[in-house]
């Protein structure tokens, strides 16, 4: 007895295994019941100390029994680890201290002791936060971190002082002292007696369990040092950091973190994305039962990817690494967004999955959609949050050039490509189809508290960055994300322009094109006679099951120059004062298709009046004959004859070349017929031959 409070030695058993256990333990009597209750402070006693090539260990007089018997096992752990994460020999002694409580006098048992959380420097105001995993007041006195420092943020002067705190919105606490297992403060493990040890000596598997991964993640530590760079850098190391240490320890449980008080952060996604940086902060502020099960996502996502031997040399980059892309890189052969995008297909391949259910109720949303928009705009504006609403009313065009989808109950289809998030909004990529067109979209939800997921608009900072490219005509503005597709067709466009200009005689004069950081931009014509402004290739009608964002991009930025330069040229029409200006108008919109056909942009759509009503005329032996279509005629032209003189302007173009176009606008068509069966030695029989089997040609297409 010591007061009120008694010393016991005990036996139990294991009901799972049946193996007995002697443990130590303390008792309060509490009126007439004993409480298992802490040791008294004045019970600890002189410590005893025993050292092995990788472990030094202090201890009580009344462990002095055991630690023969398990000493060896950590020191074997220990070299094992530091062999592993390639932790040199000098580096890999540790002080360990075997203690029944902690620095509060709270008793350290095996359940109750958690892993050592993230830490982040208190000091005055820089340009970026600083954060150091393993500080401690050594580091800071550092040349290697001063270096570093200066390196990151040069000529700013600072202070760091070396109290640390857990990365958390309130209730910060002091890290331990023994974090890094500092000689002077060693790394403080509850005794084996704790738990209890068999009669061989041995602690029980869930000490031996415990202590492998306190250990394990000590030599991760060391092998890692400290890790400096901004938030989202640290936080997706550190959910990598444990990862590592589930691979080589096993997962842990949500009693070996410390517990947050907090509760879930405002504004958080009502569903777990993968994300290395947001996994990382939850590890640190709010482990709970999700953010295990997506770490376990993560565990098995780099299994399957990865060899161990890559996995391994991880921690000796963490903390050099520039940053997150070049990490993955160098180790993995991945950059950040891929590691994101196979980790999150990973996740939606899982049946039990709230990702999943995602998945499912972006295509019912995407059904109710195109079922509402097709019965009537308001109905469809139901399905959009307030902010979205303004986004779509004042966005209110499909894509007419390419072909629309029609929405049919039985053919339609909803294929949910992607799915991530970005601040508080889910983006998915989805792909519909009406059973003849397919169309790709991205669309951006929020998660209203009453009327559950409703659609929102485009959120700008999905893209990224803005980027800018200049070449010999065209200048880009761009964000990150499209960058790829812009470096592909920007020497397109570039030879495309000045193909353009030479044909239609416009001067090939500087442009620039914005392609925005949002999904629909206006097609209204009469803005595109300046520069050009082109939405992000994140929604398109697909035109081949291999049609990609450069594609789409290609299509959209040619088919804006291309009518930039036709309203250049319009705009001459109507100051000319054209005797035969309708016929004009056709011949210029035959040129504008010819060249979107030279470009390869598809004109099935533009023509989807006039080629069938043409080529069934054809057909029937009743198309009028070239003179009847060129001549200038006081009475309106009859419906098939408007369209025909358009598909015989494209015949001129594209059989003949563009060095007709100043003669046709000024001279008509017949003159220009005349010119070219001159220089080609046609009759006119000749001439209404290849009209005509032009005609064939293109509706045999």
């Amino acid at each position: 007895m010591n007061g009120d409070v008694a010393t016991a030695t005990v036996r139990w058993t294991d009901a799972t295994s049946g193996a007995t256990y002697q443990a130590r333990r303390w008792y309060r009597l509490d009126g007439n019941q004993w409480l298992w209750t802490q040791p008294r402070a004045n019970d600890s006693g002189d410590l005893d100390s025993e050292q092995l090539d990788h472990v030094t260990l202090s201890f009580h007089p009344d462990d002095a029994a055991i630690v023969p018997a398990i000493l060896p096992q950590l020191d074997d752990m220990v070299a094992g680890r530091c062999q592993q994460f390639g932790v040199t020999g000098q580096s890999c002694h540790f002080y360990i201290q075997w203690d029944v409580a902690d620095a509060d006098g709270q008793p350290l048992l095996w359940r109750d002791m958690p892993l050592p959380p993230l830490a982040e420097t208190v000091g005055d105001e820089m340009d970026a936060p600083i954060f150091l995993v393993n500080g401690r007041d050594a580091d800071w006195r550092s040349p290697e971190l001063r270096r570093r420092l200066q390196q990151f943020y040069q000529g700013r002067a600072y202070v760091a002082q070396s109290s640390l705190a857990v990365l958390r919105p309130a209730d910060a606490r002091r890290l331990p002292d023994s974090l890094p297992g500092d000689p002077f403060a060693p790394l403080s493990m509850p005794a084996p007696s704790l738990e209890g040890v068999d009669d061989n000596g041995q602690p029980h598997p869930r000490w031996t369990t415990y202590a492998d991964r306190v250990l394990t993640d000590l030599v991760l530590r060391r092998a890692e040092r400290y890790t400096l760079g901004s938030a989202g850098y640290v936080n997706a190391t550190w959910a990598l950091h444990q990862a590592l240490l589930a691979l080589a320890a096993g997962l842990p449980s949500v009693d070996q973190f410390v517990a947050a008080e907090s509760g879930t952060p405002p504004g958080a996604l009502p569903v777990e994305m993968p994300d290395l940086a947001g996994l990382g902060a939850a590890l640190q502020s709010n482990p709970d039962e999700v953010a295990l099960r997506q770490l376990d996502g993560l565990v098995r996502y780099l299994q399957a990817g990865w060899t161990t031997q890559q996995l391994d040399r991880l921690p000796q980059r963490l903390s050099s690494a520039a940053s997150l892309d070049l990490l993955l890189q160098e180790l993995l052969g991945t950059d950040a967004q891929s590691f994101t995008a196979g980790w999150r297909e990973q996740e939606l391949a899982q049946p039990d999955s709230p990702l999943s259910d995602l998945q499912d109720t972006v295509a019912e949303l995407a059904h109710r959609e195109a079922a509402a928009w097709q019965a009537g705009r308001p109905m469809a504006l139901e399905l959009y949050s307030p902010e979205g609403r303004s986004w779509r009313v004042r966005h209110p065009q499909e894509n007419q050039l390419f072909g629309m989808l029609h929405y049919d109950e039985q053919q339609w289809q909803v294929t949910v490509n992607a799915v991530g998030s970005i601040g508080q909004a889910v983006w998915a990529d989805i792909t519909e189809s009406d059973g003849v067109l397919s169309e790709r979209d991205l669309r951006f939800y929020v998660k209203d508290p009453e009327d559950g997921w409703l659609r929102h608009r485009p959120v700008e900072s999905y893209w990224g960055n803005s980027r800018s490219l200049s070449g010999d005509l065209v200048t880009w503005s761009y964000y990150e994300i499209d960058q790829a597709a812009v470096q592909a067709v920007a020497p397109e466009l570039e030879d495309a322009y000045r193909q353009v200009t030479e044909d239609l005689g416009l001067p090939a004069l500087p442009i620039s094109v914005t392609v925005a950081a949002d999904t629909i931009v206006t097609w209204d014509l009469d803005q595109w006679v300046g520069d050009i402004e082109a939405p992000s290739p994140h929604k398109y009608v697909l035109r081949s099951p291999d049609d990609d964002a450069a594609d789409a991009l290609r299509r959209e930025v040619i088919t804006r120059m291309i009518a930039r330069a036709w309203q250049h040229v319009a705009l001459q029409l109507e100051a000319g004062n054209l005797p035969n200006n309708d016929q004009a108008w056709n011949l210029l919109v035959g040129a504008v298709l010819v060249e979107f056909e030279r470009f390869d942009i598809p004109t099935d759509v533009l023509l989807s009046d006039a080629e069938p009503a043409v080529t069934s005329l054809l057909e029937q032996g009743r198309l009028p004959h070239i003179r009847e279509l060129t001549a200038t005629q006081a009475a309106p032209i009859r419906d098939f004859q408007s369209q025909s003189q358009m598909l015989l302007a494209m015949y001129v173009f594209q059989r003949h070349g563009f060095q007709w176009l100043n003669s046709a606008l000024n001279d008509g068509l017949a003159a220009t017929l005349d010119l070219i069966m001159q220089q080609t030695g046609w009759t006119l029989d000749d001439l209404d031959a290849d009209w005509r089997g032009f005609l064939a040609e293109r509706s045999s297409r």
